[in-house]
């Protein structure tokens, strides 16, 4: 029963699977679960915890997931978010929770997006640098210019990502998508 492992996790797995088509009646007891699930979790900092909470934006609003983000590190307790956009999490929680949320993760994998939040929360996360140009009268103007050009987040192929750090280091690479043939070739032994 969900109750006993709430009180007892004992190392064991729980996965929650929200249905989305039935999301409406069962969004009530999703949210208590999960929130009461977090505040446990941060009360016992000697027990290593991890969310994995995809497709989150289309979750229950939960109200510890600041707390979660933002201070579950230190407590081992750590949170894995899949987001479509960012503009979803902007709908669910709003322009403040959304920017504490995502100033909170502390590694980000991003990959190709349409919508103009999640294309600038992209460039603003491989970060800008001063460009200097001259204007017609030849006195030199410093000019913002991000790091990665915004055409190139758009056009990035499938399975094509951006990883990033809290520090600021970034890097470019692929990720091999679930089937992809070349991630086939890979052993377990290797």
């Amino acid at each position: 029963a969900i109750s006993d492992h709430m009180r007892n996790p004992d190392g064991r797995i729980l996965i929650l699977e929200f249905p989305i088509s039935k999301s409406d009646s069962v969004r009530p007891i999703y949210r208590f679960l999960i929130d009461w699930s977090i505040r446990r979790a941060l009360d016992q900092p000697d027990k290593e915890t991890y969310y994995l909470l995809d497709e989150f934006a289309r979750l229950p609003h939960l109200t510890l997931i600041e707390e979660l983000v933002n201070a579950g590190r230190s407590r081992e307790v750590h949170a894995i978010l899949g987001l479509q956009s960012v503009s979803q999490l902007i709908d669910a929680y709003g322009q403040e929770t959304s920017d504490s949320i995502l100033a909170g993760l502390v590694q980000q994998v991003l990959m190709q997006s349409n919508d103009d939040p999640s294309v600038s929360h992209i460039l603003n996360q491989t970060g800008r640098h001063r460009k200097t140009e001259a204007d017609p009268e030849g006195k030199e103007r410093p000019e913002p210019e991000y790091a990665i050009d915004e055409q190139k987040v758009l056009q990035m192929e499938t399975g094509e990502a951006i990883v990033t750090r809290v520090n600021g280091f970034w890097s470019r690479g692929k990720v091999f998508m679930l089937g992809d043939q070349q991630a086939l070739q890979y052993s377990v032994d290797d």
